[in-house]
């Protein structure tokens, strides 16, 4: 059972939270939501802000839910749920609802979308979005590997974390 945790005594190793990968899931302002797998993020202080930011690339469905909400989770998976993580990253929520095809439940915290079958969720307000280009990425070796053609580039999204469960 999930629990809501202080802020200010949990731990995680980010390298290993964000390195398996996880689910994501933003709410637009009229309700409807897609989760996605993401496994680029990270988590820090901004602001004078605990916060989370994660990176989805343009072309994504979700990446419009994510635009236009307010609010959004990022979950890390109980083990024995790799091919529900990779389904959700390979088949895009245009066409179906994702979670009618998956063995995850869906909850919600005050209005935040999250996956109950997790070992650690957090919520989060959104409070920026940008995104990235070609100028902004001085590493060239970085845009040969993941921007090839130039295009398909990612958003980053900054959320003040407001609750952590595990």
């Amino acid at each position: 059972m999930l629990k809501k945790r202080e802020l200010t005594s949990f731990c995680l190793n980010p390298f290993e939270f964000f390195g398996n990968g996880g689910v994501a899931i933003a709410k637009k302002k009229d309700g409807t939501l897609n989760p996605l797998t993401v496994g680029w993020g990270t988590i820090g202080k901004l602001w004078s802000k605990n916060v989370i930011i994660l990176f989805i690339r343009d072309s994504r469905f979700s990446h419009e839910f994510f635009l236009n909400g307010d609010v959004f989770s990022f979950s890390s998976l109980e083990e024995g749920h790799q091919k529900d993580l990779s389904y959700l990253g390979s088949v895009s929520g245009r066409n179906e609802d994702k979670l009618n095809h998956v063995a995850l439940t869906l909850m919600d915290d005050d209005g935040i979308p999250y996956i109950l079958e997790s070992k650690v969720v957090i919520l989060a307000r959104k409070l920026k979005s940008g995104e990235l280009t070609s100028s902004e990425i001085l590493d060239e070796s970085i845009k040969e590997k993941y921007y090839p053609n130039l295009d398909e580039f990612h958003s980053y999204f900054i959320g003040e974390i407001v609750s952590i469960l595990s």
